[in-house]
């Protein structure tokens, strides 16, 4: 009965281990959709880029968008997300993990001064 148990016991952490592996694989194998929406202080310009990258090969695909309208900062953001979905759709990923970034960027000769 004590041998029992302890294989039991053994078997158990076994398990627990092979979870959180598989777990952690899960992660590996998503692949992350970095969005940033850039606004342009006193123009009406808005840039869109977003980056996926997967945890083997880093940036794996990159597209970029600008706008001459500049919106409301909540919407400009899910105008963003939307279009990471949009590309995950169009490459057939179905693990993705989207992070989004709002900048504001003054122009050039301003910076210097």
């Amino acid at each position: 009965m004590l041998a029992e148990g302890k294989l039991s016991k053994q078997h158990r952490e076994e398990k627990r281990r092979e979870d959180k592996n598989e777990a952690q694989m899960t992660d590996f194998d998503a692949i992350l959709i970095n969005t940033m929406v850039i606004r342009q202080i006193h123009r009406d310009k808005v840039g869109i880029s977003i980056a996926a990258e997967d945890g083997r090969h880093g940036i794996i695909r990159a597209w970029a968008l600008v706008e001459r309208k500049e919106g409301d900062r909540q919407i400009e953001e899910a105008e963003a997300v939307k279009m990471a979905m949009s590309k995950a759709t169009e490459e057939g990923w179905h693990s993705i993990i989207i992070a989004s970034k709002y900048k504001k960027a003054q122009r050039e000769s301003q910076q210097e001064e």
